[in-house]
């Protein structure tokens, strides 16, 4: 059969970041890691569990890939 996944947004505001990033995770959602990458493909930042505000100002200003790992 077929398992049918309720599809719920996560919101990451603001944009453009500054300082402080701030990731919004529904309820029931079970994040394992939380990473950002620069468009070069090379790991910035690692974070290990759920976080609902990274600190991004020591980041060089620029266009970044955030990945957030989920259950």
């Amino acid at each position: 059969g077929t398992t049918q996944v309720e599809s719920k947004p996560i919101h990451v505001y603001p944009n453009p970041v500054t300082d402080q990033l701030t990731i919004e995770i529904p309820q029931g959602i079970d994040v394992k890691a939380i990473s950002i990458y620069s468009l070069t493909g090379q790991l910035v930042q690692a974070h290990q569990s759920e976080k609902n505000k990274l600190d991004v100002s020591g980041l060089v200003p620029g266009t970044y890939i955030l990945t957030v790992m989920t259950n």
